[in-house]
Parts: structure tokens; C-alpha cells; sequence
């Protein structure tokens, strides 16, 4: 009964220098709320200025590798074209089939946005 009311020894190597940080924030409420607001700020105006989402299918592979030339071609010859990828997962492969077949005709039921 008498280890339950014992605090638990910390040995890993965080430990001390977290409890150093606790202790501070503790003794300095204050300061501790001005310097996270800060470095709120800090990084809100860090991620406008530099964070770039980039959703091309292309800036996900590497741009020298032989799929990369080959997807480039894709697009020079069908530039007309949109694609759409579908990931189709189920427990065997005729539950993926059937699921793709219902995909495959709720598509063609819509021509004017949809074609192979």
C-alpha cells in the first residue's frame, strides 16, 4: 500500500529536463502563456508564408524515376483528360471485382462527365 503513494522514480533521459520545464511554467505562469502565445504567432506566421500544400500527382514520385517520364508522356498524349483513381479494398477478390463492376455502372450512367 505503501509503493502506491510513492511517486514513481523516471529514468529516461527526458525525465529531468521535463521536469525542469514543468517546474518553470509552474513557477512562471505568466511568461509560460506570453512565450506559447508567441510561439503560436511565431509558427502561424511561419506556415502562411512557406507551407505549401502540393496535390499534383506528380510532386508525390520522384521526378527522375522511369514511371515519372513515363506518366509525363500520359499527359502529353491524352492532355485533354482528367483521371480518376479508385482504391477498391475488401476481404477477396471477387468482393473487389463486384464493387468495381457497380462503380463501373454507376459511371457509365453519367456519359457527359465520365469516359474510358
Amino acid at each position: 500500500m505503501a509503493a502506491e503513494r510513492m511517486p514513481q522514480e523516471e529514468t529516461s533521459l527526458l525525465a529531468k529536463p521535463m521536469a525542469a520545464v514543468t517546474a518553470l511554467a509552474v513557477r512562471y505562469p505568466l511568461r509560460t502563456l506570453v512565450a506559447a502565445g508567441l510561439l503560436a504567432l511565431l509558427c502561424t506566421v511561419f506556415s502562411a508564408r512557406y507551407l505549401r500544400l502540393q496535390t499534383a500527382r506528380s510532386d508525390l514520385i520522384n521526378p527522375q524515376s522511369q514511371y515519372h517520364r513515363y506518366w509525363l508522356e500520359y499527359i502529353e498524349e491524352f492532355t485533354d483528360q482528367e483521371d480518376v483513381v479508385v482504391v477498391v479494398e475488401g476481404e477477396s477478390a471477387e468482393q473487389v471485382a463486384a464493387c468495381a463492376d457497380e462503380l463501373v455502372a454507376a459511371l457509365e450512367k453519367h456519359p457527359q462527365y465520365f469516359t474510358s
